[in-house]
């Protein structure tokens, strides 16, 4: 095939406009983008890039604070709830990230759907100082009428009952069996912290039976039961 000068020149001309389009970060793939360390990428999408609900939550759950950043930069819902209804503030575990939610709007009361627990219920002393410092209500119920303060006594949480009944937590709520912090504590808790919450003026409920484990007592504390 025989090319004349003029038609070389077009077709030089045609292969640089072309080069843009080439290069563009709208091209097909270009938009795909990874969020970092233990987040799968395959779920982003090109252009207005969203995050699903459970990239959002692994990253707050391991504590990846970029991530979880640029996953809220993206769109994600602050209170978005995983399949048990939990959101970012009941899994999170590093006050640093759950600082952050917080400052960004992130519901502290808002309960969970398998047992109606606010986050709360499931964090340890150094994160339950934010909520509470936020607006948390330690006087919350969960579906079975446990307080935060009942439910620490399950696991035998003394710092944590110590410092619920600091920011007035109520030592004689009674929960829909008819038990009290001191109960529970009798029958779940260590003997320290029985002694505590008697010395603290705790009251036994109405209720004699033994207290019961609660279906999801496996859900409290890491580290405890």
């Amino acid at each position: 095939m025989i090319l004349f000068p003029g038609t070389i020149c077009l077709v030089l001309v045609a292969a640089a406009m072309m080069l843009p389009v080439l290069s563009s970060p709208h091209a097909e793939g270009a938009g795909h983008v990874a969020i970092g360390s233990g987040v799968d990428a395959s779920a982003l999408e090109a252009g207005p890039a969203r995050v699903t609900a459970d990239q959002f939550l692994e990253a707050v759950q391991n504590g990846f604070l970029d991530n979880v950043k640029e996953c809220l930069d993206r769109g994600i819902d602050m209170n978005v709830r995983n399949e048990k209804g939990e959101s970012a503030l009941h899994l999170v575990k590093d006050a640093a990230t759950a600082e952050y939610l917080i400052s960004r709007g992130a519901d502290v009361n808002l309960p969970d759907r398998q047992s109606g627990m606010t986050p709360l219920f499931f964090q340890e002393v150094p994160i339950a100082r934010l909520l509470v410092a936020a607006g948390a209500n330690v006087n919350a119920r969960s579906l079975k009428g446990n307080t935060p303060l009942i439910w620490f006594a399950y696991s035998s949480y003394l710092e944590g009952i110590e410092y619920l009944l600091s920011v007035n937590a109520d030592l004689h709520a009674v929960n829909d069996d008819g038990k009290t912090v001191l109960d529970v504590a009798e029958d779940f808790g260590s003997p320290e912290l029985v002694e505590y919450l008697r010395e603290a003026g705790a009251k036994k409920g109405s209720q004699n039976k033994p207290s019961e484990i609660p279906e999801d007592a496996g859900r409290s504390h890491e580290g405890r039961p």
